[in-house]
């Protein structure tokens, strides 16, 4: 046991430590698997310094039931972390106000667990595309505490609506030689949604467009409302009602597409002529 602790007192944040820390922190829970996939090439490697991070209270982990007599290994933030957190999201450009942090330092519940870890795998899927094409790279992300925004719009008689658009996270992609990113708004969408609350975000998010509230908020750019779904059926229903709604930049993929290639042709789209695909972006503003 004392030497248990001489080593853990010993114990050295390494730059890959620092990452995973950053990661954990912007997605509140992730599974070890993505950890294993995204910062090391074998699974033993994985477990055995994400075993060290716990040991030393930078992590906690959970086990999550998936059938009787398996489990997945998730983690989230130890209280070693919370000294240095503020520091390692300022090195990826992410400065929260404090009522922000707090919020992002909260333990995601057992209740939004699923949710939490189905959040990163889109992350997983876009970090992995855009780490595979040497002109793209994903310089930001945001987790959903600060995103969340509440506005109002003009309404029937002069009377004012309060709208509140909260998406789970955003992206925003860079290309070389562009000085116009592509502004991701991820939704994660788990297929329990009404069609009535849906179309209540999608009002949302025109407004929010239409407003120059995402010009204002996050700069120029091509602004998309990414939605992913658990099915190809269900991401062309939504596609449907975005279109319905003649809501502006809405695409909708699945997430063995992006699993396939998030930066690819993944993605349905509400309007055909505004694609959301990274060579087809890269093209379209080129020719601005």
């Amino acid at each position: 046991m004392a030497g248990n602790k001489a080593k853990v007192a010993g114990f050295v944040l390494q730059e890959r430590d620092r990452l995973i820390l950053f990661v954990v922190t912007v997605l509140g829970a992730v599974e070890g698997r993505l950890l294993a996939a995204l910062f090391f090439g074998s699974i033993g490697r994985s477990n055995f310094r994400i075993g060290q991070l716990v040991a030393a209270r930078y992590l906690q982990r959970y086990d999550v039931p998936t059938a009787p007599k398996y489990s997945r290994a998730c983690y989230m933030l130890g209280p070693a972390s919370t000294p240095i957190i503020d520091g390692v999201l300022a090195v990826h450009g992410i400065e929260p106000e404090p009522e922000e942090f707090e919020r992002i330092l909260r333990k995601v519940p057992l209740s939004r667990l699923a949710h939490a870890l189905a959040v990163g795998r889109i992350f997983g899927a876009i970090w992995r595309s855009t780490a595979s094409v040497d002109t793209v790279g994903m310089d930001l992300w945001l987790p959903e505490p600060m995103l969340w925004t509440r506005f109002e719009v003009p309404g029937s008689r002069h009377r004012q609506r309060a709208h509140c658009f909260a998406p789970d996270a955003f992206a925003r992609i860079a290309f070389n030689g562009i000085d116009a990113p592509l502004n991701m708004f991820v939704e994660c969408d788990t297929g329990v949604v009404n069609d009535a609350d849906f179309s209540a975000k999608l009002v949302a998010w025109g407004h929010f467009v239409e407003l120059g509230l995402a010009d204002d908020a996050f700069g120029d750019g091509a602004h998309f409302l990414v939605i992913v779904a658990p099915t190809a059926k269900r991401a062309d229903r939504l596609c449907r009602l975005a279109t319905r709604l003649r809501t502006p930049h809405v695409a909708a993929a699945t997430f063995d597409a992006l699993d396939a290639g998030a930066l690819g042709k993944a993605y349905r789209t509400a309007d055909s002529s505004t694609p959301l695909d990274a060579n087809g972006l890269v093209d379209q503003w080129r020719q601005r």
